[in-house]
């Protein structure tokens, strides 16, 4: 084992992080789908947006402060969310559904994190909105936010 290297996992995120960026993305553009919005316009998830999923994880990796780990933990979380309701992550719920599992994501997983307020702003919501969106989020995943290594390696392994 290479010094500084813990275990063939983190070995495995350490490689990947050095050039991880283009595949973390590709990896939520292939969970948003096709592009295509489809969902009730009253969902609290639905959001029509014209952003790509690229320009948009750009103004996450500038503001968000987080590990790339958090963000896969989130990506996790989302699927988590899918399975339990039912609903599937396409276009017009991505955006709103990735705030509440990067947020998520970032409680559970980071030593420090910012308030509810400042991840509103980056996405663009008025905190009412945010905190509604994470309440519902949690409610729905049944506040199950641990991520198995299992889990973990399985979407590094899709990279």
């Amino acid at each position: 084992m290479s010094p500084g290297v813990f275990s063939p996992m983190l070995s495995r995120e350490v490689e990947w992080a050095h050039e991880g960026t283009p595949e973390l993305v590709a990896s939520f553009e292939k969970l948003c789908g096709d592009g295509i919005a489809v969902g009730p316009a009253g969902s609290l998830y639905y959001l029509r947006t014209q952003m790509e999923v690229a320009d948009f994880m750009d103004r996450l990796f500038t503001y968000l402060r987080c590990s790339r780990e958090t963000l896969l933990a989130a990506r996790i979380l989302m699927t988590r969310w899918a399975e339990q309701t039912g609903e599937g992550i396409n276009r017009g719920n991505f955006f709103r559904l990735m705030f509440a599992a990067v947020l998520a994501a970032i409680k559970a997983r980071e030593d420090t994190f910012f308030n509810n307020l400042y991840y509103a702003k980056i996405w663009g919501l008025d905190i009412a909105t945010a905190n509604d969106l994470e309440t519902d989020f949690l409610n729905a995943i049944s506040w199950d936010l641990f991520v198995s290594t299992e889990d973990y390696d399985a979407v590094v392994r899709t990279l």
